[in-house]
């Protein structure tokens, strides 16, 4: 109660937390994690929708500059795209480097690096639009890959590296829900009818609990002004 010194703030709808479905506590930053944060050793602060750190900005992607990161990623993989393009287009008629008649070699050089970095591009444009499709993060990914080699690792003791083998040959998968694992992911989610009641569910290995249409995710992602100022309040 505001009188006595303290208030309080109305949960947000669905929020990850632990096996009792309480929020996760920063020890560092001694507050409570909001929006998928993640502690980060470069700020030393939880970062809302902690993503990962790029190395090509030279900072984190978050909650604030996520969006402009994945404009970011595109505006590159459209400028190698058009430069390869270009090069198969125009190859033709620069094919006259001495008495040959072949291309320049530093053509030839700026082609291969072009190649090379347009398919590492895409590769990145893959994983930046499959996780603005499903509305997750590099550190969402991270723990369910966590969750599945401690599942497989646990089914190599019992059934052997063969056996595990033939099980995913026929189609079997190695996700047992009923294995508690300590890389287990919990959210805590409003009763859709008691509007005094949460419920703690435990996720399967992978679930997305926030993603939702296409459309939606990606208002999510793009509309930051408005949820950075509540957040901030």
């Amino acid at each position: 109660k505001e009188n006595e010194g303290f208030s309080f703030i109305d949960p947000p709808e669905i929020f990850f937390c632990d096996s009792e479905g309480l929020p996760f506590w920063c020890s560092t930053c001694k507050s409570i994690k909001s929006l998928r944060s993640h502690h980060s050793s470069w700020y030393n602060t939880c970062v809302p929708k902690f993503d990962h750190y790029c190395v090509w900005i030279g900072d984190l992607v978050g909650y604030r500059n996520n969006p402009y990161y994945i404009v970011f990623v595109f505006s590159f993989w459209l400028l190698f795209l058009f430069d390869v393009i270009s090069m198969i287009c125009f190859s033709s008629k620069l094919h006259n480097y001495g008495k040959r008649h072949i291309l320049h070699p530093v053509l030839i050089l700026m082609y291969i690096v072009d190649c090379f970095w347009l398919l590492m591009i895409t590769s990145l444009v893959y994983t930046t639009v499959k996780h603005l499709i499903n509305n997750e993060t590099t550190m969402d990914m991270l723990q369910i890959n966590k969750r599945r080699k401690y599942l497989r690792d646990e089914a190599i003791k019992k059934t052997g590296r063969w056996g595990v083998m033939m099980q995913i040959f026929r189609g079997h998968d190695i996700d047992d829900h009923s294995v508690v694992t300590p890389y287990e992911r919990y959210i805590n989610v409003q009763h859709p009818v008691l509007p005094n009641i949460r419920l703690v569910i435990r996720l399967k290995m992978d679930e997305k609990p926030y993603k939702k249409d296409i459309w939606s995710n990606i208002k999510d992602t793009f509309s930051i002004r408005d949820k950075y100022k509540s957040l901030s309040n």
